[in-house]
């Protein structure tokens, strides 16, 4: 049985941010993480999501 971290790695969010064409969905993905399951997740977990979420603010377009 795989982990919460291992199922959230194997949508690897954080390779497709750099992405331009998967910028858009990567961060809705972020977005509903955050909203729905960010205070229920592991804290290893929530620190990877974390780290991506600020990942993805660090690469906004301008």
């Amino acid at each position: 049985m795989s982990t919460a971290l291992e199922r959230y790695k194997n949508l690897r969010l954080r390779e497709s941010l750099p992405k331009i064409y998967r910028y858009p969905v990567v961060c809705k993905e972020l977005s509903s993480i955050l909203r729905e399951a960010y205070d229920k997740l592991p804290k290893n977990l929530q620190s990877s999501v974390f780290q991506d979420t600020l990942t993805a603010f660090r690469l906004l377009p301008e």
